[in-house]
């Protein structure tokens, strides 16, 4: 699992959780999003220069739990999620276990994060979960 760091910041930065309508390809994995799916759609503008991405939800709960622990440094994950550098080399520890266990989810278990963490973009329940006797759980901040 790659992780990546950018120092400066984007002029416009948008990221929109979007259900497809046709196939696209995630720009992290590159795993099919099926028409149906949920994905997000991030939009950025950067020295002049527009990108756009889509991640299925298991790379964007991967891209979130970066985000979180690179913020405190203020730097920003690469969002293709291939910068080049493990998650050990940043963080000196392997990925958490909810972490690493999104790498093995089925394309219906990574369609359930969206509807699961639907109260706060993927922040909080995702962050939490966890894969149990084959079945994808989540501890909310709420309960």
């Amino acid at each position: 699992m790659s992780v990546g760091c950018v120092e400066e910041t984007y002029t416009v930065y948008t990221r929109t959780l979007t259900k497809a309508r046709k196939e696209h390809a995630c720009s992290a994995c590159k795993e099919t999003i099926r028409p149906g799916d949920y994905y997000t759609k991030v939009f950025s503008l950067y020295d002049g220069n527009t990108n756009n991405y889509k991640r299925c939800p298991a790379c964007e709960a991967i891209f979130d739990e970066l985000v979180s622990r690179l913020q405190e440094n203020e730097q920003w994950p690469d969002e293709r999620l291939n910068c080049g550098h493990e998650w050990s080399e940043n963080f000196g520890e392997p990925p958490p276990e909810h972490i690493a266990a999104l790498a093995f989810l089925s394309p219906a278990e990574k369609q359930a994060i969206p509807a699961l963490a639907a109260l706060d973009f993927f922040a909080q329940l995702v962050r939490h979960a966890a894969r149990r006797d084959g079945v994808l759980t989540t501890a909310s901040a709420a309960s």
